[in-house]
């Protein structure tokens, strides 16, 4: 599974952004639900 010529990123910032879109993109999928039923 894992390959010598794996992807990385180019740099610490690529990372950082790469890991703050996941988080706010998993905190809006826990926050989709409840906003939902709220608003029936």
């Amino acid at each position: 599974m894992a390959s010598s010529d794996a992807q990385r990123f180019s740099t610490r910032a690529g990372l950082l952004l790469s890991v703050i879109g996941i988080a706010v993109g998993t905190g809006n999928i826990w926050r989709f639900p409840r906003i939902s039923a709220e608003w029936w």
